[in-house]
């Protein structure tokens, strides 16, 4: 046992640093005190620190930048399962910040939005396909309570391949708008929130030229597109019943 100089009570040994230069190998005060003169110094001292902080981080830049680097590399599991948990304990804090942030930094928000989907494939996909659904939930009048890549089925990694697995001669990502991400039977077939969810299915996408896109709009759906939707889509007898119900035409 040893007394903590400080608040004068005794405690087991492990309840203070160790000390080399100290007669038993000790620090004086107990762990529990040396944390308040720290936090207290730390509270007196805050610009001090902040400084000293900002001065590091900017002669140090490089240094830094590696090392998270290789902290987010070792540690993909854990951050994955830390951060997901936050998201869901501050959900609306994390929100409103987002908000916030976006709506005080319109002009740089756009500007990384614009340069990212210019330069990441993936990233302008997903994108769209959250665009799209958003709207075809709201042009139905409902809220879109459930995430776009749970609608898809699969990964968002998976579902460009998919996409890109179907592309004819002349298309790729550099010439995006050229042609379209279309829902081969389409969105506004739905008459409840649960079939709309069905036509979001990662199955039910495929590339269009996007003057052919247009003048298909919802109007029709080409039997072989149609069969390969109703191989791979985990409910084809729902998908047949939409389809027969909104007596789109077939061709």
């Amino acid at each position: 046992m040893k007394k903590c100089t400080k608040c004068k009570v005794e405690k087991e040994f492990n309840c203070f640093h160790k000390k080399t230069d100290s007669v038993d190998g000790l620090a004086s005060y107990c762990k529990e005190c040396k944390k308040e003169i720290s936090n207290k110094y730390y509270k007196d001292n805050k610009e001090k620190f902040k400084e000293i902080s900002n001065k590091y981080k900017k002669n140090n830049k490089e240094k830094i930048k590696q090392r998270n680097k290789e902290y987010r590399t070792n540690n993909k599991e854990y951050n994955k399962e830390y951060f997901k948990k936050y998201y869901k304990n501050n959900t609306q804090i994390i929100k409103n910040k987002t908000k916030e942030y976006k709506k005080n930094n319109k002009e740089k928000t756009n500007k990384y939005l614009i340069t990212r989907r210019k330069t990441d494939p993936l990233f302008k996909m997903q994108c769209y396909l959250r665009s799209r659904t958003s709207m075809a939930f709201k042009s139905k009048g409902y809220t879109k309570n459930t995430k776009t890549q749970e609608m898809l089925g699969i990964h968002w990694e998976v579902c460009k391949v998919h996409v890109e697995q179907q592309f004819i001669e002349g298309m790729d990502w550099e010439n995006y708008g050229d042609w379209h991400i279309d829902h081969i039977v389409p969105l506004s077939c739905a008459d409840t929130e649960e079939e709309l969810k069905f036509l979001c299915h990662y199955t039910n996408l495929q590339p269009l030229w996007a003057v052919d896109n247009l003048a298909k709009s919802n109007t029709y759906i080409k039997e072989i597109n149609y069969s390969k939707v109703l191989k791979k889509h985990p409910e084809p007898e729902i998908l047949n019943a939409i389809v027969n119900r909104s007596q789109i035409v077939i061709l």
